[in-house]
Parts: C-alpha cells; sequence; structure tokens
C-alpha cells in the first residue's frame, strides 16, 4: 500500500467515525424530544407496531423507508464527485509537500 493511499484510509475511517457519532448524536436529541423516552427502550428501533418505540404505524414506516431512501440514492452521486474532488485536492498537497 502507498503511503498516498494509507493517508486516504486513515482520512476515511476518521470521517466515518465522526459522521456516524454526529447521526447518532442528532437522533438521540430528536428522539429525547418525546414526552417519557429512554436510551433503554430501544433507541432507533427499525419497525412499526409493537415494534417501534413510537408505535408507529405501517404507512408512517413505509413512507420514511421511501424518502430516506430516496435521499440516499440523490446524495450518492453527489457524494462521489466531490469525494473524487477532496482526494484531487489532497493529492495534489501530498505531492507539493514531498
Amino acid at each position: 500500500m502507498t503511503e498516498y493511499m494509507a493517508k486516504i484510509l486513515t482520512f476515511q475511517k476518521k470521517g466515518a467515525a465522526i459522521g456516524g457519532l454526529a447521526g447518532a448524536g442528532v437522533l438521540g436529541i430528536i428522539a429525547s424530544g418525546q414526552k417519557g423516552f429512554s436510551f433503554a427502550n430501544g433507541f432507533a428501533a427499525n419497525g412499526y407496531g409493537a415494534h417501534s418505540p413510537g408505535k408507529y404505524a405501517m404507512l408512517s414506516a413505509f413512507i420514511c423507508e421511501v424518502v430516506m431512501t430516496f435521499f440516499f440514492l440523490w446524495q450518492n452521486p453527489l457524494l462521489k464527485v466531490s469525494y473524487h474532488l477532496m482526494w484531487l485536492r489532497l493529492k495534489k498537497r501530498i505531492t507539493k509537500a514531498a
């Protein structure tokens, strides 16, 4: 593995960890707005009806899945473009420093 690839993977792992922690924090803040919320009662559980901490109906769960899937598929090409531009800039910095 080249030094360049090692730097990329290290940066990518840190970004994934920070993003995961930030996402969990945002979900925690949103969920804690519900009266009687407790992390012990199935925080961020996936399901509907009896399997949902909020006892949401199947239609609510379906709409949520459709909307979130749309945003995932919509943002994926945007992230790929910005991802490649970021690594090109990083590569320029590394080659200038060498």
